[in-house]
């Protein structure tokens, strides 16, 4: 080999060592730029996959409050309601939550269905109003032999809540019991789900309890109010309403029903009364209520105002008037009765005659010719107790003074009668005067004794209080009031 090829062969050798002392590094930099991407990827896509999954748990904390709840007037097998809700979710994931069936049973019976529609539930916090379809499965029959006896049995809800999470890349559904929201526990475990809860068990709600006080609440204050009177030929309209305030988170829409008014202890009605339907729980509350009577049908109505007024007590009841109803809810109640008990006396006295008083007056006293003038004021005060417009027709009794020292019989004074005839409304108060001359000289004598001796008392015996219902025949309420003690002033006592 030449001189000359051998330089240009150690030339090229050095061209090709310079050139591999560029592209080594090169080649370094650009594995370790790719080393760097994907452990870069690497990192991202772990971040990510962190964040969506405290995204996910963060639902565990969701809270809800209750606001509301619209209960229909189920006349029908379906009807629907309405549930208000506050939801808070402090995740950034939004899950769609339902559609939820909820189910209702009693010892293995269905009573009924419940199912809300899906919504979707925000991050945040969240006022959601939903629909809530009833469908009653059991019949009236049934749901009042095991609802409404006391004490209520068990009662089991069953379902669950289907929760679709959508924020992750592969999307997926959880179910949650209905139970984890219905009867929290401190910690109660749903498959993959933990829900934290601070509420205790709450106890056993008696249902038919709380329909007899409702009832019986609702009587009340119907009691309570002023009804009037409209009359034709053949018997009395009685019309009464009354408006109060009366607001829960609980509100049922009651539909128009009827019920019948009886004297257990006869097997009699003695009247029926129609409610107009209205909403109970929203705040102003508006009952109104309405009879009918026959002329020739007010015979038992009048003999249980005559015990009544008279001072006795009366057991009623309140049952389901109205068997050819297609209202499932009318249904229901014509399997129920609720008593009633009327106290017939307020003080040991009629309920009718709430204030008595005599106060007697000498105007003129002489012992030589004989003569006196005494005036005996006997004032009444008479209630009427009941919703309904009464007339007054007559009232009469005998007015008896003893001595009280003594065991003797009283003796009689005088008789007051008052046969003017006048209205007497619902729960209004009549006061009555009577002003009595007693001008018998021996009488007289008898009378001041006593009073100054602090030993008189009057008595009012065979009252009659003779009242119509309606334009009706008149019917007499007998009545007694004894001891009614009249002291003289305390310096005058001896």
């Amino acid at each position: 080999m030449d001189e000359n090829q051998e330089t240009r062969l150690l030339n090229a050798y050095d061209e090709i060592e310079s050139k591999e002392e560029v592209v080594v590094p090169r080649v370094r930099w650009y594995r370790l730029r790719r080393v760097q991407l994907i452990l870069f990827g690497l990192v991202s896509v772990v971040i990510v996959l962190c964040t969506l999954v405290h995204m996910v748990f963060g639902l565990r904390s969701t809270t809800m409050a209750f606001h509301s709840l619209h209960v229909p007037d189920l006349c029908s097998e379906k009807s629907l309601g309405a549930v208000g809700v506050e939801l808070f979710n402090p995740s950034f994931c939004a899950p769609t939550i339902g559609p939820i069936d909820i189910l209702i049973t009693s010892n293995h019976t269905q009573l009924m269905s419940i199912v809300i529609p899906a919504f979707l539930l925000d991050s945040g916090v969240s006022n959601i109003t939903s629909h809530l379809l009833f469908s009653v499965l059991a019949s009236p029959k049934t749901l009042q032999s095991i609802l409404f006896q006391s004490p209520t049995p068990p009662i089991e809800v069953s379902g669950s809540i289907p929760i679709h999470i959508s924020c992750l890349l592969i999307p997926f559904t959880v179910h949650v019991d209905v139970n984890d929201l219905i009867h929290p526990k401190k910690f109660h475990r749903s498959g993959l789900w933990e829900f934290p809860r601070a509420h205790a068990e709450r106890d056993a709600i008696d249902i038919a309890q709380r329909i007899d006080e409702m009832v019986q609440a609702i009587l009340k204050t119907v009691g309570l109010s002023r009804g009037h009177i409209d009359e034709d030929d053949q018997g009395i309209y009685v019309f009464t309403d009354v408006t109060f305030t009366y607001a829960s988170s609980i509100q049922w829409t009651v539909p128009d029903l009827a019920f019948h008014l009886t004297l257990p202890s006869k097997n009699v009605t003695l009247l029926t009364v129609g409610f107009y339907g209205f909403n109970l729980g929203g705040g102003s509350t508006h009952i109104a209520a309405f009879t009918y009577l026959q002329h020739s049908d007010t015979s038992p109505l009048e003999l249980v105002l005559q015990s009544y007024l008279g001072g006795s007590n009366v057991s009623l009841a309140i049952v389901g008037g109205y068997p050819q109803s297609q209202c499932l809810a009318q249904q229901l109640f014509n399997h129920m009765s609720f008593p009633v008990m009327l106290p017939g006396t307020v003080d040991g006295q009629p309920a009718f005659l709430r204030h008595y008083e005599l106060n007697p007056t000498l105007k003129k006293l002489d012992s030589e010719t004989h003569t006196c003038e005494l005036r005996l004021d006997v004032d009444l005060q008479i209630h009427n107790p009941i919703p309904i417009e009464l007339d007054l027709a007559h009232l009469q009794f005998n007015i008896l003074y003893h001595n009280v020292s003594t065991k003797d019989a009283p003796k009689k004074l005088a008789t007051a009668t008052d046969a003017t005839p006048v209205a007497w409304p619902a729960h209004a108060v009549n006061n009555v005067s009577f002003p009595i001359l007693v001008t018998s000289f021996d009488v007289c004598e008898d009378l001041i004794v006593l009073y100054l001796s602090d030993m008189l008392s009057f008595s009012l015996h065979d009252g009659i209080l003779s009242i119509a219902l309606g334009g009706g025949s008149a019917f007499d309420i007998p009545f007694t009031v004894d001891d009614i003690r009249v002291h003289p002033p305390t310096s005058q006592v001896h």
